[in-house]
């Protein structure tokens, strides 16, 4: 899938993360646990930059056919990698990938 620019518009996606109307997989809660993140409020810090300090990598189609925006965001001196879709209504965030750049999950 070849896009212009994200699928989602981030300011929806900051308004949806800031209300706490976030799902994230099991993986993502995981992961984020074992480096002594909470999950909850990163994910909000995260969803919630992607309009200032996000930078939009591609779109996909994931295999559930959801489309799903990838994103880096600049936070603390670490380079996050972000991967998102909004459900059909468009009221909750739901993320399927959220690390450092480059760290092996």
């Amino acid at each position: 899938m070849r896009a212009a620019g994200p699928h989602y518009d981030p300011e929806a996606v900051d308004r949806l993360a800031r209300r706490g109307l976030v799902a994230a997989t099991t993986r993502v809660t995981m992961w984020l646990v074992n480096h002594e993140y909470d999950a909850a409020a990163l994910l909000v810090e995260v969803l919630g930059s992607l309009p200032t300090r996000g930078r939009w990598l591609s779109s996909c189609v994931l295999a559930n056919a959801e489309i799903a925006d990838e994103y880096t965001v600049q936070l603390e001196g670490e380079m996050w990698y972000v991967k998102f879709w909004l459900d059909r209504q468009n009221v909750v965030v739901s993320v399927w990938s959220c690390w450092w750049q480059g760290a092996a999950h």
